[in-house]
């Protein structure tokens, strides 16, 4: 899907003031359901009409993170990605295996400078299970 489905996805179900929780949980929801992806994923509003349809079958289906960060700073360009990054730090989340952490990474990459990212993934966390580890 391009930046101005996923834009205009994130607008129709009333989601244009993102706050940095409500970001995380969203990236984070996507970790979780990075495989498994159906290749011809629809996305239906609430009256069952088709909104996105991803037919592309170059590559293996999986969220594009990229497309979904572009998104989130043209709806809200003063969002604060350390916030973002501050609040996966809930219970839910959980970095099961490579693919998600790759996942993780590139929305990380295209949303902060490395060093800023890096601290805060490795800092402190309270959901301790779910931090990813050196």
């Amino acid at each position: 899907a391009s930046v101005e489905d996923c834009r205009n996805a994130l607008v129709h179900f009333g989601l244009q003031e993102l706050k940095p929780i409500t970001i995380a949980r969203m990236l984070s929801a996507m970790i979780k359901t990075h495989s498994g992806l159906n290749e011809n994923t629809r996305i239906y509003d609430s009256n069952g009409i088709e909104m996105i349809t991803n037919n592309d079958k170059v590559s293996a289906p999986t969220w594009n993170v990229d497309t979904f960060v572009i998104a989130i700073n043209d709806l809200v360009p003063t969002v604060n990605w350390k916030d973002v990054v501050k609040e996966l730090d809930h219970p839910g989340f959980l970095v099961r295996d490579r693919p998600a952490l790759i996942l993780l990474i590139t929305a990380l990459r295209r949303a902060l400078p490395t060093e800023q990212y890096i601290d805060l993934l490795y800092g402190r966390w309270n959901n301790v299970e779910g931090q990813v580890r050196k």
